[in-house]
């Protein structure tokens, strides 16, 4: 059944492919975005665009008429743009913005709510123990993964509360076209390689990393968001692995670049944690994985950058 979709954050990476996707699909699209990190250049014409922000509850509210489904992505994100923000400050959009998209849903016909979380709700993990599984014991060790996985908690108590669907999805660094140089390793990787520039990396480069293909995760992030999938928490990874210096490596060869490696201090202690996923409950209960070719992913995401920087 086509549906009228909300797609808050929607001029941002994800959040125009997600676009591209649903619209594709014969979806009325609406979109909601104040514009902080999102685009409107990625963002195509034949959406209705609503330029705002999640705590301001009329606006919301506004965007919700006549939606059924809410893809909840505004979020304050990008390793740079956190670092610079106060606890509070992440908190007020990350999980105060969740509660007031949450509370007007409750004026709205919405059915089913998706909230995008992140694979930083996990915290830092012993190598062994890897990959993260979903229901494992877990704590977050950031302001920003606490802020997303009290989020989480607030859909799913939403949930109880009112009988209204909502799921919630862990991303594991997405990547691929759109994609800002906002702290994300893979574009900066790529625009220092292009350039014959240092391409630097926080740490000793052996801490691990699952990169996901922004299509990859677009198609499990439709195919979660569903009422038979109430209550569920997915992980949205390839459940596959790189350590930092072989990515570095890998784009340094596909660039045909002269570039060096270099090491250097890390930001915050979780540039050097290690970190992949285990994607099977996805795999299992919707039967959609990750298609794409690390390789061919990356060259993809070169030949966006080549054309746009």
């Amino acid at each position: 059944m086509k549906e009228r979709i909300l797609i808050t954050g929607g001029a941002g990476f994800i959040g125009t492919h997600l676009v591209d996707s649903l619209f594709s699909q014969g979806n009325q699209i609406v979109v909601l975005d104040n514009l902080s990190t999102g685009n409107l250049k990625n963002l195509r014409d034949d959406v209705t665009f609503i330029k705002g922000d999640i705590g301001d509850k009329k606006t919301v509210i506004r965007a919700l008429e006549g939606c059924t489904k809410v893809y909840h992505h505004a979020a304050e994100l990008g390793v740079d743009r956190v670092l610079s923000m106060s606890d509070e400050a992440m908190a007020d959009v990350d999980y105060y913005g969740t509660k007031m998209v949450l509370e007007a849903c409750r004026c709205s016909e919405v059915k089913t709510l998706l909230f995008a979380s992140t694979s930083e709700v996990y915290g830092d993990y012993l190598k062994e123990d890897l990959p993260m599984e979903e229901n494992d014991n877990f704590k977050p060790d950031t302001p920003y993964g606490e802020a997303k996985k009290n989020a989480e908690v607030l859909c799913q108590e939403f949930s109880k509360e009112t009988g209204m669907n909502t799921v919630c999805v862990r991303y594991f660094n997405v990547y691929g076209a759109r994609q800002t140089f906002n702290g994300y390793a893979i574009p900066n990787f790529i625009r220092a390689a292009l350039k014959n520039e240092t391409i630097k990396i926080h740490g000793d480069g052996t801490q691990i990393r699952d990169f996901t293909y922004i299509d990859d995760a677009v198609r499990m992030t439709v195919d979660v968001c569903h009422e038979k999938f109430n209550g569920e928490i997915f992980n949205i990874g390839s459940g596959d692995y790189v350590n930092m210096i072989d990515l570095a490596s890998i784009i340094k060869r596909l660039c045909k670049s002269k570039s060096e490696i270099k090491f250097i201090a890390p930001r915050r202690p979780t540039d050097t944690h290690n970190k992949y996923s285990d994607p099977s409950k996805v795999i299992r209960m919707t039967g959609v994985n990750s298609k794409m070719d690390f390789e061919k992913g990356l060259m993809e995401t070169i030949e966006y950058y080549k054309k746009t920087m």
